[in-house]
């Protein structure tokens, strides 16, 4: 299943899946390298309609965030609800993102 892109200038937007399982997050890996690879270093991130993240979906966006700090890049993160939210206050990571 590929998801919704964006992409304008240096920025990609991305419309995350609702349900974000292991085979998901194989997909969003997959489009997130492409973007990479294809020289963009800024995503976001648009969970609006987003109710589940698995670790495999969690681990995916943190080698994101990863991946675009060595680009100098960033990651926000948009429409996420309180279940999504609190995952990633939960596992310490909300921090590292930027929310809107």
């Amino acid at each position: 299943m590929k998801n919704q892109v964006k992409r304008h200038n240096s920025t990609v937007q991305l419309k995350i899946p609702k349900e974000v399982t292991v085979q998901a997050s194989t997909d969003l890996r997959e489009q997130f390298l492409d973007c990479i690879a294809d020289g963009y270093a800024d995503f976001r991130l648009d969970f609006t309609n987003t109710t589940f993240l698995d670790s495999a979906g969690l681990g995916v966006i943190v080698t994101l965030k990863k991946r675009t700090n060595d680009a100098n890049g960033t990651v926000s993160i948009e429409g996420a609800s309180d279940s999504i939210q609190e995952l990633f206050q939960l596992t310490r990571l909300k921090p590292s993102f930027q929310w809107r």
